[in-house]
Order: C-alpha cells, then structure tokens, then sequence
C-alpha cells in the first residue's frame, strides 16, 4: 500500500491495461466494481511526484472501502504468461468438464486474461457443446469481461442441454446488465416460489433495473412481491430506500440509476503517467533552486546574540560599529556569516575576529543553531535540557553544563534562546526534552566562583577570575580566591599592573597585604608601604595602607588618624578605626565612626560586613533582620536568611506565633520546590536548635545537639556535660576542630583543674593560630611564651570581637596576674551569641 504523510510518501499514479468487475470486497464485504489494472509508483513530496519506484499491478481495487492487493508488474506478467502457456496446452487436450473449468477458465479469470479467451473460447465452445456445466461456467466467463451477449448466448446453450436454476440466475444478471428486465424476470420467479433467502438478492437487482427504466410501478410490484415472501426485508435499509425511491417517482417515471448494477461493466479509463516524469523533474528543479535560496538566505541573516558578563555597562565594537551591552546584558545582532570582528577599548580587549560559519548545504536543517558573542569573555552561559512529559507525577530529568572564558559559541538543537522555559510545550511522545541557553546573572565573583567552583576544572576557574579581577580589581572576593587557587606568589605576579595604577586601587592592596601576612610573613610590608608612600607623600590612601603594614601600635593610630582627617578624609581609615573600637569593645564609638562613611566609599563587601559586626555588638536587632532577603510573600529567600531570621527574631524577644509563622513560610516555600518530608522536618529542627541556644534555653539546645550526627554538634554536648575527654577526643579525630575548639578546651580544662588535657590543646591551638595573620601569630607566641606578654598590646590587637573573646580568656588564664584586665575585656566582647558564648560566660563569671 503507497504511503502519505503531510504530502511526503509514495502513490500509484496511472492506469493502464484496467479490467473492471462487478464482485464483492474481500475487504468489505460490499458488491462493488472492483478494478484491476497497471500502475506506477511514484516517491512524493508536497504532493508532487518526483522519482519512479517500480511498477505494480492493483488487483480488485474496490472504490468503496479503497483497499486492494498489489504485486509487481514483472512478476505478474511473468505469472500470466506461464498460465497463458498452460491454458493454450490445456485447450488442445481432452479435459473433463470440471478439470477444464479449473485449468483454463478460472486461470483465464484470474489473472484477466481477455485475449486467452478469445484466443480459445471457440474451440472450447465447439468441444464441450453438449456440457451444460462447463457452458455455464463459459457464460461466467464472457460476463466477466463484459462479453455479454456471448455469455447470453453459453447460457442459452446451457439451458437447453439442462435447465438449472443456477444458470437461469446467471442468464438473468446478464439481462439486467443490458436492461432487460421483462425478460429477467421469469427466470428469476422461482426464487419467490423456494423463498431462497441466499439469492433473493437477485430481485432487488431486478427492481433496480426497473427503476432504471422508469418503470417504478414494476419495480414496486417486485418489492411487494419480495416483502410478502421475505418479511424480513421490510426492515432492510437498502429495500426501504428502493421503495421509497420509485414511490416518490411513480408518476413522473423518471429513471433512476442506483445501486452497483448502475456501475457494473462500464467502460474504464485508461490513465497516463507520462505527466508524472515531466512535473518530477520540474518539482525537483523548483525545490532545488528553493533550496539553494534557502541556503544563501539563512546565511545572508543570521542573529548573534551578543551577552555580557559584567555587572556593568559598557561599550563594544562589533564589525567597526559601536554597541551597549547592558550590565548581565542580552541583545541580538542581526549579521550574515563569515569573519567578524570585535574589541571593548573599556576594558583593555583588543580586537579579535571570529568565524561564523555552518556547512552551506545543512544550513536548512539547522534552524535551532544559536551562535554567542561574549566580548568580556567572562559570561557563564548555562546550556539547560529540560524534560517535558505527559505524566505530571513522573520525575522529569534535567541537567545543564556550563561554558566561559571564550568569546563565541555556537550551540545546536536549541528550543528557547535566551528565553525561560514555558511551563507547557507539545510533544509528541510521552517523554520530550527541550533545551535553552541563557547567560548567569553574576553581580560578584562570589557568584562566579559559586556556580563555577565544581563545575569547571581549577585551570578554566583560575582564567576566569583572572580575567574578571582586572576587570573589576576591587572585588575582594576575586581577589582572595584567586590566591588560593594561584599561590601568593603567581598571585603577587599577577596583580602588579593593578597595584601601580592610580588612584590607588585599595581592596586591591588590602587583599596583596593580608595574602601576604599570612603567606610569606617575612616580606617587609611596612619597608614596601614605606617606600610608595615617600614617592608620594601626599596620598592619603598609601597612608592609609602603610598604617595597616605598621607593626607599631601607637605609630599605626597615628597613620589612620592622618588618612581620615582632612585634607585625605580616606574612608578606609575611618573604618579601621571603627574596627579597632570595637575590638577593643568600644561598640559605641565604633557605630560614631562608621556612620560617617558610606558604602560607595568603601564598598560593599567592606561596609556590610563592619555594618554587621557592629550592629552584632550593638544589639540592633531591628537593623539586623532588615537586612534579611525576603520574597514578596515574606519568607526568607534562602537557608542562611532563614536561620538569620529566626535566630535575630529569637534574640529580640519576638513572640512565638510570629517565629513560627517565619519558620512555616519558608518550609512552605521550599516544600512548593520540591523538598521532601525528611527535608523539611530536619529544616524545622534546626530552627528549633537555633530557637533554644538563641533564647537561653541550653537544656533543650543540648538535648537536641546530643541526637545530631554533626560531629561539631556533638562535641559542642559533650562540653556542656562536662565530659573532657570524650569532647578532646572529637576534637583530635574531627577535621571540623579549628584554633578556637582547642583554646576553648584549654580554658575548660584549665577551670576544671586537667592542667594535662589543658596544656595539650593550648599548645595544639596556639601551634594553629601561629599560622595565621600577624595578630594571630602574636597571641600565640605570648601564649606559647615565645614572646614576652603585653598586657596593652594583648588588649589592643585588632582581632575580630568573636575570636578575640576566647583568645583572651585563654590568655587571662595563661597570665593570672592579668586577668581581671583579659576577662574584663573577654566578657564585654562576649555579645555575639554564638558558640562558645555560654562556654565562655560561665568560664569568665565573676
């Protein structure tokens, strides 16, 4: 059977050599002409033929039900010529009716064969002459190719050897195939008499015949006479609507064909396919141009999607014609393939070419290619696969790979560029999967190394933020990462450029100075800092940077008051200030100090977070949770807001219903993303861990922390009970114990009269804080006794409040005859209700 989807598949076209007959269906059963005839199949595009594929011949093709049997040409032409040779041997031979029936008319009749029965129909007639049977089954077959008056002619003869009913039937079809009804009807009278319910069939084609004649009147006295001898019928649709039909038209005798007999035998149409090899070449010369075109259109008007990967506008010079991009920006550039160039003068990118170019001949069968330009080349663009299905309880699959550090690409197979996916898309099968390209949002390198850290191997990470630190250089987080990623001396490489350029780029300076302290402690910052700073007396930034490369206190406090007074009024040291206030617990003159800067003068990083430590010591609740990120429905955005909230909401003294209803919103919230029950419940009990260490309630905290599996958590109970060892031990096979958990332990241990356990972790916690900043490795030197102890300076290193708490606890008990001073200082720096803050207050209680 040809096939036809949308234009496209195969189709028979032309008939020749048709032989048409009035039979019924084998595959619906119905009478109907079916036709037989040669045919060729054509390959189709678009409804139009272009290539043969072989020729057929169609066997009983019903036009009913449309359905027929096919063989190829060749093969049966083969067939006929072997039966015509075996039908011409077997006429010349003394066959017995029946064998003479099978052997050479049904061959005849099978494969429509009309020029063997002309060739043979005389001779046979001639020998079987006296052979009622075989004469019927002759007349069978001169009806069969429309030889009608011959058929008459076998039938007669037939009859006159033998009268059969059988054969007045056949003699009757032959007249009501040439409108003779009068002279059917007596030989088809007998089928009343018997009531053959079989072949009573044959009377409706009687009555048909005399409506073909507009003889209704007759033609209703058969349906009468059929009704009266078969009741059955008066219920048939086919017989009610042959009544009705000649009723109707009963007096005006109009003829009226209908029914199979109106169409049996008539002429059939012999049908060319010779226009079919004309208009396939043809088709195929317009498709082809029409491709070609398609081929030079796609690319004569490509689109480049030009991104960017900044977190600021800036200007870019596509082909000779300059361009914004938008901070994180998208725009699309309509262009056409070949070499292209590009540079951004803003940012020290020279310019460069690229090749846009597709295979010309595919170009058509790719029209989901999505080409990129990134000029920064710091862009992460994510390539999303997103599996869409029937079945919403399925878990669909989704993956996503990441790309950076070039200037174009060129992604295949995209759905969605630049666009979100929608929530609904057809498909076609159970299971689809779409894809999109988008460009991160990055507002930070925090937000690089984030998304990047993992996903890309350390040599591409390491070259991205290389290239995105001397983009924006005052990004500290860039800059911390990449030392250690780099080392401090590839970074010290690396940065030069950007520690020469002025004005002076601070943050740039402040992370090469920390790297530096704790990296290679013994490179002389001050003798650097020194040196600039005589190059260029008057430049208040290098005063300020040479403050902070000042081991001497008192010189230091001078240098931070020079950078902030007039004329340099540089707010760095104005916010070194504030931090050494409040590391020495000087929380209200630290808030004095930094509320004359502001964060576009120090930047964000640097500002929020002295912001934050201040208001820590303050106890400004209030301000604390207005810095939480909340969504437009109220719930904190992420997990570390969320803990934030609930823990500032618990330290103001908010109600409980006003927690809870916090605590509910975000668990709602992340179980409509998509957290299980396991997820949630483990979220609601770190909240209420949070709830009872924020609100006092160290019983209840306790018990939660001994049912955690964080070995933190665990050793954090195992102090509270008392319990030494088993605390020391965590601590010794941990990997989360820091400098802090050893001092804390020594301070335990030292109250607690374990003068063993107490001197094994002080020395264990001074050996790590040795490796630290230069405040760190003077606490652990005056600790460990390498360096004489300095009451004044133990009370005015700018340390951290939280860290210094415990540093100086250890150090009262280190140095008794300080310790009122040490823990005078420890407990006013002992706000920030964090571990070990209740450690720390029951060890420093008067």
């Amino acid at each position: 059977m040809p096939i036809m989807i949308n234009g496209f598949g195969t189709w028979y076209i032309g008939r020749r050599n048709v032989h048409s007959a009035l039979d019924r269906c084998d595959q619906c059963g119905t009478l109907n002409t079916l036709k037989s005839y040669d045919t060729r199949r054509f390959l189709m595009a678009l409804y139009i033929p272009l290539i043969p594929a072989g020729r057929f011949r169609v066997l009983n093709h019903c036009g009913r039900c449309d359905k027929f049997r096919v063989t190829k040409l060749t093969a049966w032409n083969k067939l006929k010529a072997e039966m015509r040779e075996q039908v011409l041997a077997a006429a010349q031979q003394q066959l017995g009716s029946d064998d003479a029936v099978k052997q050479i008319l049904h061959p005849i009749m099978g494969f429509q064969d009309r020029d063997t029965l002309a060739a043979v129909a005389a001779t046979l007639r001639s020998r079987y002459e006296g052979d009622a049977y075989f004469l019927m089954h002759l007349g069978n077959a001169y009806s069969y190719f429309n030889y009608q008056l011959e058929a008459e002619e076998a039938y007669n003869a037939s009859m006159e050897v033998e009268d059969s009913q059988e054969c007045r039937e056949h003699l009757a079809w032959v007249k009501l195939l040439q409108e003779r009804p009068d002279e059917a009807w007596p030989l088809l009278e007998h089928l009343l008499i018997t009531r053959n319910r079989e072949r009573y069939g044959m009377l409706f084609h009687l009555a048909v015949s005399y409506q073909a004649l507009g003889r209704h009147q007759d033609a209703l006295n058969i349906i009468d006479e059929v009704f009266a001898a078969f009741p059955e019928t008066k219920t048939e649709k086919d017989w009610l609507k042959l009544q009705r039909a000649s009723q109707k038209n009963l007096a005006s005798g109009k003829p009226i064909r209908m029914g199979s007999l109106s169409q049996a035998y008539r002429p059939a149409k012999q049908r060319t396919a010779r226009w079919a090899y004309v208009l396939g070449p043809i088709a195929i010369a317009v498709l082809l141009g029409a491709y070609l075109y398609a081929c030079f259109y796609t690319a004569e008007n490509r689109t480049i999607y030009a991104v960017s990967g900044l977190a600021a506008p800036y200007e870019f010079q596509f082909d000779g014609t300059p361009m914004k991009l938008a901070a994180n920006g998208t725009r699309p550039i309509q262009t056409a393939e070949g070499t292209h160039r590009f540079s951004v003068e803003a940012l020290g990118v020279p310019e460069e070419s690229f090749e846009l170019h597709t295979n010309f001949f595919l170009r058509p069968f790719q029209p989901n290619e999505v080409f990129v330009l990134n000029p920064d080349k710091v862009a992460v663009l994510m390539e999303e696969n997103m599996e869409y299905m029937e079945n919403v309880d399925d878990s669909a699959k989704y993956s996503y790979t990441l790309s950076t550090n070039n200037a174009y690409y060129r992604f295949h197979r995209i759905h969605f560029p630049f666009q979100e996916f929608p929530e609904q898309v057809q498909i076609a099968n159970a299971r689809e999967m779409r894809r999109r390209v988008s460009a991160a949002t990055i507002a930070s390198s925090a937000d690089a190394i984030n998304l990047l850290a993992g996903q890309v191997d350390d040599e591409a990470l390491q070259t991205h933020l290389r290239r995105r630190f001397h983009y924006t250089p005052e990004d500290p987080m860039c800059s911390q990462f990449l030392v250690s990623i780099m080392g401090f001396d590839a970074f010290a490489t690396e940065i030069q450029p950007e520690l020469a350029r002025r004005p002076v780029l601070i943050e740039v300076h402040r992370v090469y100075q920390s790297s530096a302290d704790t990296l290679d402690p013994d490179r002389d910052l001050e003798k650097e800092y020194a040196e600039l700073l005589a190059k260029e007396p008057e430049n208040g930034d290098l005063i300020y940077l040479l403050a902070r490369a000042t081991r001497d206190l008192d010189q230091a406090d001078s240098l931070f008051r020079k950078a902030a007074a007039p004329p340099y009024n540089c707010p760095y040291a104005v916010a070194a200030m504030a931090f050494d206030s409040l590391s020495r617990g000087e929380s209200a003159e630290a808030k004095s100090q930094f509320d004359s800067i502001s964060a576009e003068s120090l930047g964000s990083f640097s500002y929020e977070r002295l912001q934050s430590q201040i208001r820590i010591a303050l106890r400004d609740y209030d301000a604390l949770l207005a810095d939480v990120a909340h969504d437009v429905e109220g719930a904190p955005v992420s997990d570390s807001d969320a803990m934030l909230d609930v823990h500032y909401r618990t330290l103001r003294k908010d109600p409980d219903a006003e927690i809870d209803a916090s605590v509910n919103a975000f668990c709602a919230k992340i179980e409509l993303a998509g957290a299980d029950k396991n997820a949630i419940r483990e979220t609601r009990r770190a909240f209420d861990t949070i709830r009872a260490f924020a609100s006092g309630d160290r019983d209840r905290y306790f018990a939660l922390l001994e049912t955690d599996t964080n070995p933190e958590a665990r050793f954090q109970a195992a102090l509270h009970h008392g319990d030494l060892e088993l605390a020391s031990n965590m601590v010794e096979t941990g990997d989360f114990a820091d400098e802090g958990c050893h001092l804390v332990l020594y301070i335990l241990a030292a109250k607690a009269g374990r003068a063993d356990l107490a001197e094994t972790h002080l020395k264990k916690g001074a050996e790590l804080l040795g490796s630290g900043a230069y405040e760190d490795r003077t606490y652990a030197a005056m600790l460990l006794g390498n360096e004489p102890f300095d009451l004044n300076r133990a009370q005015r290193l700018s340390v951290l409040p939280e860290t210094k708490r415990v540093l100086l606890a250890a150090l009262a008990i280190r140095f008794p005859d300080a310790a009122a001073e040490l823990n005078s200082l420890a407990r006013t720096l002992n706000y920030h209700v964090s571990f070990p803050y209740y450690e720390l207050r029951d060890a420093l209680a008067e």
